[in-house]
């Protein structure tokens, strides 16, 4: 009760302070009716010092190497009020909570010991998170952002869990959940964050993290009942099937960038993902995870995701928000509170131990 009032009360300061409409942007769900047994929500929430303003706007928690401007975002709307982290962070519980997702994967996450981790855990969540080991926050004077797992504990019991740093850098969170009502059904949850960057040196590094992550879940399967995976996560890298010079809205890819994780992904065979948004084809350019303007560079594409093994079925997406509601200046805005939207999955299990 006390959470959803206080989504209420920011929702409504955010749009008297920037006296427009803070609603957040209508969705709709693909073959919403359907029904599904696992609901699934990935989403980069942007780090406060990722996004924080001026240090003589707002003094840093912390000292500070370099001062931040609103995160280099130059076409966003009323930052005064977006930016506003004290409203951002409830405006992204409303988003979570708008959804309700059974399971939830949370990048660039701050604030976990005193915000994320007790509001979801009032609003049924129980978690575990892990920070980046060098947090490119601390450089603005701001805590280590990181990721974590939540789940709903009416719905899951947590077996074990794995986290900590990648060989190849950035933290990860592995976890075994077990059903209540049908102790048969496990899952095992993941979540990464990769390295950022349009390069191919980086690529290869992304590469390599995401073969640590997968050989990571191979040992942890021998523990599992019912070998179903379930992988999300801010991947940083375009669909394989985009031209390696331009992305799927046209603007141009960093020249020598050629994506291929997404293509290591599709050859690991155990256990093999599937993803559930679209990477081949002409429907990719339907999904974009992030778009967002720094300067006079555009940046739409696809780089979060939700991938599953076999024994889950696909049975619905939640759609991006229209364009008629976005208009063209990106994100965030008053009408989401990060510069990625959530991705949001439903599955029916077709695989039972």
């Amino acid at each position: 009760g006390e959470a959803r009032a206080e989504i209420g009360r920011c929702r409504k300061k955010m749009t008297s302070t920037a006296g427009a409409d803070a609603s957040l942007y209508p969705r709709s769900w693909e073959n919403g009716a359907s029904p599904y047994d696992l609901s699934v929500m990935q989403f980069n929430i942007l780090a406060e010092g990722l996004s924080s303003p001026p240090s003589h706007v707002k003094t840093p928690p912390f000292a500070f190497k370099k001062d931040s401007t609103f995160g280099g975002f130059t076409r966003v709307p009323h930052p005064e009020a977006v930016f506003d982290y004290e409203l951002r962070m409830w405006r992204i519980i409303e988003a979570i909570d708008d959804v309700s997702p059974c399971l939830l994967a949370l990048q660039e996450c701050d604030r976990f010991p005193d915000f994320f981790g007790p509001t979801l855990s009032s609003l049924g969540y129980d978690s575990h998170f892990c920070p980046k080991k060098v947090s490119p926050s601390l450089q603005f004077g701001y805590f280590s952002d990181g990721v974590g797992l939540f789940w709903k504990r009416e719905k899951f019991d947590c077996k074990w869990f794995r986290k900590g740093q990648l060989d190849a850098g950035g933290a990860y969170v592995i976890v075994h959940l077990q059903e209540k009502a049908k102790p048969e059904r496990d899952i095992l949850a993941v979540t990464c964050h990769l390295k950022a960057k349009e390069e191919s040196a980086l690529e290869d590094r992304r590469v390599t993290q995401m073969a640590e992550i997968l050989s990571r879940v191979q040992r942890c399967l021998t523990l599992s009942r019912s070998q179903q995976v379930v992988l999300m996560g801010d991947f940083n890298a375009v669909p394989t099937d985009v031209d390696a010079t331009k992305d799927k809205d046209g603007s141009v890819l960093k020249e020598g960038y050629h994506p291929k994780l997404v293509q290591s992904l599709l050859a690991w065979r155990e256990p093999q993902l599937h993803s559930a948004f679209p990477i081949t084809g002409e429907e990719v350019m339907e999904w974009f995870s992030t778009w967002k303007w720094r300067g006079d560079k555009e940046t739409k594409r696809m780089i979060d995701y939700i991938w599953a093994t076999g024994g889950l079925k696909l049975v619905s997406r939640l759609k991006p928000p229209p364009k008629s509601a976005m208009k063209d200046h990106g994100l965030p805005a008053l009408g989401w509170p990060s510069d990625h939207l959530s991705f949001v999955a439903r599955y029916s299990w077709v695989h039972e131990a």
